[in-house]
């Protein structure tokens, strides 16, 4: 490195032969600093070893602008830097440039040091007398001492130059090619840091250093940081078989969680590595085991969370979604009577589990991981040899760590005491993971993030400054509410390393990154697998082939039976990078062969199986509808859309192919029936279409007051809460529990519009939560209570009731501290929502999903039973039960409920009643037994109309008989039974078998052995007539 120096004319002329010399001992400059920025605490950042009188000056320089100034007065100050220096016998050369303005008894312009104390100096004593001294003792003050034969004159600059082949110390002073003085001693310490000035007494002196440069013969080696997360979600209880995860975990599914906040560019962007890179992230994903016990979710929830949210995010940032696995299985090791989620003593436990959940990655999320982290840290020697089989790097050496615990529920066992401290990873031994051996993958050092300090990170850059590449695996835990910080923390620990040893650089990458880096691979394309099939009698067999080496013993092939069980499934290898597998046809929904390359680099090829679309949800808002299915292969997405029965057909397509599907359809009307068709095509050029969906969406949106919110206050004692995961929003108030209590949270709002509102709050369940927290619903003089119990149910809306409200009215809902003491009641959010949303028509209230809260109007009773009645519109298209009762045959009502099934029957539930009118009835339509429809789907479903049936009496039991108009229908529950059965338990008399007739009544159905089969319902004794 060559600086524009201003020097008197000998150093001018010498300087050429000097920087020749220089370059040919050493290659790389590991440390160099001319003071010219004007500060000397930044790049490299020095620090003061004692307080003095250090400054930079621009009074005399080398290299323009600035030097350093050292000027004491029987005084102290001395500064240091981190030299660049690793060790104590590796080779260095070092120059600067040295002004002696006046000196009393002595100057020291330079010495080398480690964290415990000095291992060479140089001194200027009166006269210009210049010493050289190396340590030989870490004890005592003792060492070696050389002196140049002849003084440096003061009042100009002179050249220093140092060199060091591990053994001798030689100086050369102004461009001398024969050393000036030499110490023969090893170095007793590491020299990795440089002081200039008084380090430990106080002297007289003015002096100037510039220009002052490390060389060393080792290139500076790169740090490899690999910022994780082991991830998971809240409510795991190990006190039970069955856990209720939260479905929507705040910290995934809220702009506010830190999920969100680590996936903001403006948040990457701040934390830059010391290439200019943004930081990465690679997400340990916690699965399997106790997530495959969730209550109404799967095994894959964490991940399901993080990629059905961020996963934008995460390909845009280059993050690496990755394996974590907690040996937890179902036991009682003390044989006490009460099983625990406890640790296994062995990973022989689990390897069913294991594959299975690999198989729901590889299938469900097209996701196979090259790099692992165990729970706990835990391992043993059958663990890490399975591993290696699979997957090639490993990042859980947490040296020097041990942890035992006897006590159930057992977890957190590990021992790595025998493990390296290196962060430089290692091929295991199969008889010992601690150690060095044989295994082809690579295991290495990890460390908590909050733990790894800056002296760790001293002796990290130190090591790569040494010319090793160091693999730094950083950790903690997203659900941590300060991750984002924890990450911020340690970036910063990072950057001020960097900022006191530039030359050595440090690069946030993924796991696979990491190793990839660190082993000097540049292969990150995947292998390619080709495959061809042959079938014979639904038996499909398939030929596959990589174009490269796998890392794997064998491909991964992961297999979904039609019954929905994930399993890894055998090929049979029949040539180099080649295997055959069989699989029948009719009996798998989804079959895929997962590899990975020597540089882990995943490939997923799914095989044919024919196409499905399955497992359709659609939720909507006022103007907005979001739809998401399956399809069991990778395929494209094709979505039309229309209001229902207007026309107007709007699609949607997207080429790129995936397994979940997700369409937001936005500029919807409000409160419309919308047609939704879903079809696709796979990789594999098959096509599949699935039944028309039917939508509804809102009339309004809800009102939801937050405990931030203006319309919530409380009275009495409230602290505030954020760590549950399963909050609305930011934080949520709490108060104990006293039968005497009087702190209350309200939440206050008035009412808009006239109409029928649901009422629901929101918590965060826990054990330490009441179960008998009430609440009380205030309006118009009247309250209205309403016990719930918040050690459940948190994390979503629970409903408080249904009320009918003006518009202007002021409703209170009111949550009270009182009762049982020993618990908290959480005050989190209120919601107000119009539940039920108008549908013109019976015959689209039928075609709508369950769950659908909807408003029929102007509909007539046709038949009253005891499980409900039944109505119909003027359009005569459609009927449907109701769950209700206080009406009669001919009143005209608008009903309001949830739409539910019952044997295909569509039934509102849960319903409020208005009567508008009666004396309206209704004529029976003929129809035939050929005309029966049970499919809503078709122009008109039958089933809820108002029906006259005519025919012979073909059979008759207790209650009921089949009439047949002659078409000779059998509905399977038996040869006799022909034509349509018919429900007569309110008949007085029954008619005989051989008799013709006429029948009315309501067309409902009867779940049989042989399905579900129409039944006309009689309402009375005159629904029958004799044909005479």
């Amino acid at each position: 490195m060559v600086h524009n120096k201003h020097k008197w004319c000998l150093i001018i002329c010498l300087m050429p032969l000097l920087m020749s010399v220089c370059a040919a001992a050493s290659q790389y400059a590991v440390f160099t600093d001319s003071f010219d920025d004007g500060d000397w605490t930044h790049q490299p950042r020095w620090e003061y070893v004692t307080v003095g009188p250090v400054s930079v000056s621009s009074e005399r320089f080398v290299s323009s602008p600035y030097s350093l100034k050292v000027a004491t007065a029987n005084e102290q100050g001395a500064i240091r830097a981190l030299s660049g220096l690793s060790s104590a016998n590796q080779p260095f050369s070092c120059t600067f440039n040295l002004y002696i303005e006046s000196l009393g008894d002595e100057a020291i312009p330079w010495g080398l040091e480690s964290s415990s104390g000095l291992a060479a100096i140089i001194f200027i004593l009166p006269g210009g007398t210049v010493q050289l001294f190396v340590l030989d003792s870490t004890s005592t003050w003792s060492g070696k001492t050389s002196q140049v034969p002849y003084p440096i004159t003061y009042g100009q600059w002179h050249s220093f130059r140092l060199t060091y082949d591990g053994l001798v110390t030689r100086l050369y002073l102004d461009g001398h090619t024969e050393p000036d003085a030499s110490v023969s001693q090893q170095y007793v310490r590491s020299p990795t840091r440089v002081c200039i000035g008084n380090i430990s007494l106080p002297h007289t002196s003015t002096f100037f250093v510039d220009d002052l440069i490390f060389y060393t013969d080792t290139q500076p080696a790169r740090v490899y940081v690999q910022m994780c997360s082991d991830t998971s979600t809240s409510g795991i209880n190990v006190s039970s078989l069955y856990s209720n995860f939260p479905e929507a975990d705040w910290t995934y599914t809220s702009p506010d969680g830190q999920a969100a906040q680590v996936m903001a560019e403006s948040y990457r962007d701040q934390l830059r590595d010391s290439m200019g890179n943004p930081i990465k992230f690679t997400w340990y994903m916690l699965v399997g085991s106790l997530y495959a016990f969730g209550i109404d979710t799967g095994p894959l929830l964490s991940l399901q969370l993080m990629m059905d949210n961020h996963g934008d995010a995460i390909a845009r940032c280059g993050d690496e979604m990755a394996y974590h696995y907690h040996t937890w299985i179902w036991s009682d090791p003390d044989c006490d009577g009460v099983y625990h989620w406890n640790q296994a003593p062995d990973f022989s436990y689990c390897v069913d589990d294991f594959e299975e959940t690999v198989a729901h990655m590889v299938l469900d999320r097209c996701i196979f991981p090259s790099s692992f982290r165990s729970g706990w840290h835990g391992m043993d020697n059958f663990f890490q040899a399975y591993l290696d089989d699979w997957f090639p790097y490993r990042f859980e050496n947490a040296w020097p760590s041990y942890r035992e615990d006897p006590t159930e529920p057992v977890d957190n066992v590990f021992d790595w005491r025998r493990a390296t401290s290196e962060w430089v990873p290692y091929h295991p031994n199969p008889n010992d993971y601690q150690s060095v051996g044989s295994l082809r993958g690579w295991e290495s050092r990890c460390q908590y993030m909050n733990n790894l300090d800056e002296t760790e990170i001293e002796n990290i850059f130190l090591k790569a400054l040494g010319g090793t590449p160091q693999v730094v695996t950083a950790w903690s835990h997203l659900k941590e509410a300060d991750f984002p910080v924890q990450v911020s923390n340690l970036h910063t620990r990072f950057s001020d390393m960097h900022d006191k040893l530039p030359c050595v650089h440090f690069e946030y990458l993924t796991g696979r990154e990491c190793m990839r880096r660190w082993r000097n691979g540049t292969d990150t394309n995947p292998p390619t697998i080709e495959y061809t099939f042959s079938d014979n009698a639904g038996m499909r067999t398939v030929l596959f082939s990589t174009d490269e080496e796998i890392y794997q013993v064998r491909p991964f092939i992961a297999r979904r039976t039609k019954d929905g069980v994930y399993e890894r499934v055998d090929a049979d290898q029949v040539g180099t990078n080649q295997w055959k597998i069989e699989y029948f046809i009719p009996d798998t929904d989804r079959i895929a062969v997962a590899v990975t390359d020597w540089f882990g680099n995943p490939k997923v090829q799914f095989l044919p199986t024919p196409l499905t679309i399955r497992d359709i949800q659609v939720s909507t808002t006022t103007t907005s509808a979001d739809i998401r299915w399956e399809t069991n292969n990778p395929a494209d997405t094709r979505v039309g859309y229309s209001i229902a029965l207007s026309g107007g057909l709007t699609e949607v397509y997207e080429a790129s192919s995936t397994l979940a599907h997700h369409v937001r359809l936005t500029n919807l009307l409000p409160g419309k029936v919308y047609c939704i068709s879903i079809s696709a095509e796979d990789v594999f050029g098959q096509r599949a279409e699935a039944e028309p969906v039917y939508v509804l969406t809102n009339s309004s949106e809800p009102v939801i007051i937050d405990n931030l919110d203006a319309g919530f206050s409380v009275s009495g004692s409230w602290s505030t809460g954020s760590t549950a995961g399963d909050k609305y929003g930011s934080d949520y108030r709490y108060a104990g529990t006293s039968p005497s209590g009087t702190s209350k949270a309200t939440w206050t709002w008035e009412v808009t519009e006239t109409g029928t509102y649901e009422i629901s709050a929101w918590w965060s369940q826990g054990t330490n939560r009441s179960s008998s927290a009430t609440y009380s619903v205030v309006f118009g003089g009247n309250q209205y209570f309403k016990t719930m119990n918040q050690q459940v149910d948190g994390g979503k809306w629970n409903a408080l009731g249904v009320y009918e409200l003006e518009a202007g009215t002021i409703v209170q809902v009111q949550l009270s501290n009182n009762a049982p003491s020993g618990f908290v009641v959480i005050a989190d959010a209120v919601k107000f929502e119009r539940p039920f949303t108008p549908v013109p028509t019976l015959g689209l209230a039928r075609r709508l999903p369950c769950g659908e809260h909807v408003l029929v109007s102007d509909v007539v009773v046709t038949g009253v039973f005891g499980d409900g009645f039944y109505v119909e519109d003027s359009e005569r298209c459609a009927g449907m039960r109701v769950e209700g009762s206080g009406v009669s045959v001919g009143d005209v009502v608008d009903v309001s409920g949830t739409l539910t099934d019952d044997n295909v029957e569509r039934i509102l539930a849960n319903p409020i009643v208005r009567k508008t009118g009666e004396g309206c009835f209704l004529k029976p339509l003929g129809i035939t037994g050929r005309s029966i429809s049970l499919n809503d789907l078709e122009q008109v479903c039958t089933v809820g109309l108002l029906v006259t049936l005519w025919g012979r009496v073909t059979t008759a039991g207790d209650g009921w008989f089949y009439v047949d108009d002659g078409a000779g229908l059998r509905d399977g529950t038996g040869n006799e039974n022909v034509g349509v059965k018919v429900d007569a338990h309110v008949l007085g008399v029954m008619p005989e078998v051989g008799s013709h007739i006429f029948v009315t009544g309501v067309l409902s159905t009867e779940l049989t052995n042989a399905g579900v089969v129409p039944v006309l319902r009689l309402r009375s004794d005159s629904d029958l007539r004799l044909i005479q």
